[in-house]
């Protein structure tokens, strides 16, 4: 990560969110009682290591800026441990014909079609209705020997549900 990027973010984000508070107007009645409790405002920060003193006195520099005596804002900085999967989508997606537990449809170029379901991937399953001899052959490779001029669309089948 690019601390500036950081920095940059939080002097931005507190610039556009914050006013400077008057101390001068008589007319705010919690400015003039000394004894009024400040605002608690709890900020929670993921741990930045080295950064993380760096970050945190940037806020409360800036938020000395806007309420310079504390009359107003007591910050109260929380850090929560981060993991790096928590900020990235790391995961690839499973490929299509990598997918389980599906209910598939092969259709046939002469119209026919045939619809099934199965629990392994739908890789395997689909290689095992492309064959046309062998002893395991399945309803679909028995059309397709059968009629050698048709062909399925065992490579790319239509997906009817998952789970």
């Amino acid at each position: 990560y690019n601390k500036d990027l950081i920095l940059g973010f939080i002097k931005d984000f507190l610039n556009d969110r914050l006013k400077p508070m008057d101390y001068n107007n008589t007319d705010n009645e919690r400015d003039n009682n000394s004894s009024a409790k400040p605002k608690l405002v709890f900020l929670n920060l993921p741990y930045l290591e080295d950064n993380t003193s760096k970050v945190r006195n940037t806020i409360l520099g800036f938020i000395k800026k806007y309420d310079p005596y504390g009359k107003k804002l007591k910050i109260i900085i929380l850090y929560k441990c981060c993991k790096v999967g928590q900020f990235f989508h790391i995961k690839d997606k499973m490929p299509l014909d990598m997918r389980a537990n599906v209910v598939y449809q092969i259709t046939c170029s002469c119209g026919q079609q045939y619809i099934g379901e199965t629990r392994r991937n739908i890789y395997t399953r689909m290689t095992e209705h492309a064959k046309v001899s062998g002893a395991d052959i399945t309803a679909v490779g028995q059309h397709l020997a059968d009629n050698p001029n048709h062909i399925a669309n065992t490579d790319t089948p239509d997906i009817l549900a998952s789970s």
